[in-house]
């Protein structure tokens, strides 16, 4: 396992015909998947007193679980036509209670 903390510094937005930049530190977990003998990094702003190492791997997996699961209703909502808030909310409960 590796765990660094990383400073990492980016411009923000033009204001006032300048470019500020900005600073944020940054937490940098690589965990070893058994598996496969791979290295995963993962990169969080979440501190180590709120969220373990080992813990980053299962919540980062969920996560990408939710945003495949939308990316994948966004395209079967494309042709939505419906206007009423129920036509909206019947195909998003078919589509939850399919993956349970």
């Amino acid at each position: 396992m590796l765990e660094v903390e990383v400073e990492v510094g980016f411009p923000r937005r033009r204001y006032g015909g300048r470019v500020h930049r900005d600073t944020q530190r940054l937490r940098v977990v690589g965990l070893l998947n058994r598996e496969t003998g791979e290295y995963h990094l993962y990169v969080t702003n979440v501190p180590a007193e709120k969220l373990a190492a080992e813990d980053i791997r299962v919540v980062y997996s969920l996560r990408r679980q939710v945003e495949l699961f939308f990316k994948e209703l966004k395209l079967e909502l494309i042709p939505f036509r419906g206007r009423s808030a129920a036509s909206v909310v019947k195909p998003l409960h078919g589509g939850i209670s399919s993956r349970s």
